[in-house]
């Protein structure tokens, strides 16, 4: 996993998704230190289809995402609270507070925990 993870109590089932793909998975989590709500935002590599899963790929596309995220420096946007961490082919990005993503508002569930799953019996 991720060092950065260990500094957050946080939920395991993501709240949102979105970036290319809707790749990423939101989570809600408390900072340990100073309880401060935040979201976590987390991507792993092994959960990039095969066909996509290339350095390249990480490189130019899965970073660069994270990257924009910490450029949008406008109170009316998004608050990262900590840059883009990657260890061991996963990466995660703190940032405030968030319910969800804008595809996720305008529908498109992919990527949260219990949408798209087969229901039981």
């Amino acid at each position: 996993g991720n060092s950065v993870l260990k500094g957050y109590d946080w939920s395991r089932a993501n709240a949102a998704s979105g970036g290319v793909g809707m790749l990423w998975s939101v989570f809600p989590g408390r900072d340990k230190k100073t309880k401060q709500r935040v979201s976590l935002f987390v991507l792993q590599k092994k959960d990039i289809p095969r066909t996509i899963r290339t350095d390249q790929f990480w490189e130019q596309v899965v970073k660069k995402d994270a990257s924009i995220m910490t450029r949008l420096r406008h109170p009316h946007v998004l608050d990262v609270k900590r840059a883009p961490n990657d260890e061991r082919g996963v990466l995660v990005v703190v940032t405030e507070p968030v319910v969800c993503s804008l595809a996720n508002l305008l529908g498109d569930l992919r990527g949260i925990s219990g949408y798209g799953l087969p229901k039981d019996g």
